[in-house]
Parts: C-alpha cells; structure tokens; sequence
C-alpha cells in the first residue's frame, strides 16, 4: 500500500501495513489520513491462497469521534441485512445498533476505493 496517497492526492498520509500472519494469510492493518481531522481505519484479514478477505472492520472518524463503520458480523435476525449478508454499515443515531445494509462491500476484491471514494464524496464534498 506504499504509495496510495499517489493515487489520491487528498490523502495526507497513510500507515497501512502488510503483514504475514501464515502461509497465505495476510493482515491488512493502519489509517488513511484526509484533510479536516478525517480518518479512515483499515483491518483485513486476507486468504491470498483463495485471494478473498476472510474478514474487515473499517472505522471512519472526525475529529477522534467515530462517525460510522463497517463490519462483516452477521447478524442473521435482523432481515433489512439479509440482501447483503453479512455486509454492512453501522450510521447514527445509535450507531451501534443503527445498522443498514450496503452493496459496495465484498469478500472477493479490495474495499478500499470504495471507502476512499465515499470519503471524498461525502465528507470533503470532491
């Protein structure tokens, strides 16, 4: 991930690490730093063998204040999810337990333009 802030000039700095944690698994972990005390927090758990994500959380926050994330914990009674299963978003108000399904989320390729992109469009407004 060297590099990233290449790609997106609006990204200020980037602390994402590779590591190996087995043969073919790799932890994906550190922050994406944007303009405006914005931040993103990354952890993948990464099967390069199936070339899947065998799971993630990513965090965003303004100001040191968590204002949504994203998870892959099932939660198989909750039926508003099940289309996207278990992919979601956790939003205000009662943001642990406000939950809404998301599509841009996937176990088979990387999340992180997505991620990226949904910052820059909604929170810096590019």
């Amino acid at each position: 991930m060297i590099g990233i802030n290449h790609i997106y000039s609006q990204i200020e700095f980037s602390t994402l690490r590779l590591f190996s944690i087995g043969y073919s698994i790799r932890m994906l972990e550190g922050e994406i730093h944007f303009p405006g005390d914005i931040k993103l927090s990354i952890y993948e758990i990464i099967d390069f063998d199936n070339g899947a994500i065998e799971t993630y959380s990513y965090e965003v926050y303004k100001d040191n204040k968590k204002i949504y994330w994203y998870d892959c914990q099932p939660h198989p009674n909750e039926p508003v999810l099940a289309i996207t299963h278990p992919h979601h978003k956790h939003i205000p108000p009662g943001i642990k337990h406000h939950r809404i399904a998301t599509e841009e989320l996937h176990f088979e390729k990387s999340n992180l333009d997505f991620l990226i992109k949904e910052i820059l469009e909604t929170l810096l407004k590019i």
